[in-house]
């Protein structure tokens, strides 16, 4: 049996998944449960009370320390979308964080190598089916009377040795099928591809998963306010606010996972987390994806980011 090649993919464009499916399981925990099938109803288009039904399951021998999808799963799965949308359906855990990251020269360590692969082995673990069948109707994808059940595991993937381009053998994947979240995201039309300059940082920042998550949320954010049909007024990004209703605190820092509570100098991390948000929104402006940004302040505190289109 021939050992497949992997070939050197140049996406010119990044996809990314914001389906209200992909962003719930990627930000809500306790949904991987290996001993019961977790069964959800998200809305999808609240004017006419349309709801998806999402299950998933984990394999029994699915042995992890961390049973939740997390927004570095999520940034692993959108790469290997855009990997397979390029046309490259066998590759490397090294070939996926570069393209995380959008520095497709970078030299990739065992350690960020690994994290891949443990990623993956989580994904190729968890079984999910979306009941889609009102929704595409709505929408008008589908007629009255036919019926949308998508089911997969969350990445469908063989593990396979692979050829590299300088002729080593190395351990790699090959996509079996397109994911169903990414059908489901297709049918919907809630994929956005943007150009790939705007994920690298040109070495003004370090492409460590902090800065790579914090790029590719912010991207969402910004490609979410561009969207007429979402009918988003505010253009500002507020970084935590206290919502008064769930007696809950709110905002991109919380999106993004972060608690000030894990954190023993919570202004320390702050600080450092707006100067990321900072850097990345000024090469967004140097390459015209945005025309400005202006921080927005409680007090003397910065409180977010407000941004002109």
């Amino acid at each position: 049996m021939d050992i497949p090649k992997t070939s050197s993919p140049n996406p010119q464009n990044e996809y990314l998944n914001i389906s209200k499916v992909a962003k719930y399981i990627s930000t809500k925990q306790g949904l991987i449960n290996t001993n019961e099938e977790i069964s959800l109803q998200l809305t999808t288009i609240p004017k006419k009370n349309i709801f998806v039904t999402v299950n998933l399951f984990a394999d029994e021998n699915l042995s992890i320390s961390n049973p939740n999808i997390t927004l570095y799963d999520a940034a692993v799965m959108d790469a290997i979308y855009t990997l397979y949308v390029s046309g490259s359906e066998v590759f490397t855990p090294e070939m996926i964080v570069r393209t995380m990251s959008g520095n497709l020269t970078q030299d990739v360590t065992p350690q960020k190598a690994g994290a891949i692969t443990k990623s993956l082995n989580k994904l190729t673990m968890v079984r999910i089916t979306i009941d889609c069948t009102e929704e595409l109707i709505a929408r008008k994808v589908l007629k009255k009377g036919q019926k949308a059940h998508l089911k997969s595991y969350l990445m469908p993937l063989r593990e396979l040795e692979v050829k590299l381009g300088n002729q080593k053998i190395a351990k790699g994947y090959q996509l079996i099928e397109e994911p169903v979240l990414y059908t489901y995201a297709e049918k919907v039309g809630q994929i956005i591809n943007v150009p790939r300059s705007l994920l690298e940082t040109k070495g003004e920042l370090s492409d460590t998963d902090e800065v790579i998550i914090i790029k590719r949320q912010l991207i969402k954010r910004i490609e979410a306010m561009k969207n007429s049909k979402n009918h988003i007024v505010s253009r500002k990004i507020s970084y935590e606010w206290y919502d008064k209703n769930t007696n809950t605190f709110k905002g991109f820092f919380i999106e993004l996972g972060y608690n000030k509570n894990d954190y023993s100098n919570w202004r320390k991390k702050k600080s450092n987390l707006h100067h990321i948000i900072k850097t990345l929104l000024t090469n967004y402006a140097k390459e015209k994806y945005i025309k400005s940004f202006t921080e927005t302040k409680e007090g003397n505190s910065i409180n977010g980011i407000e941004i002109t289109l």
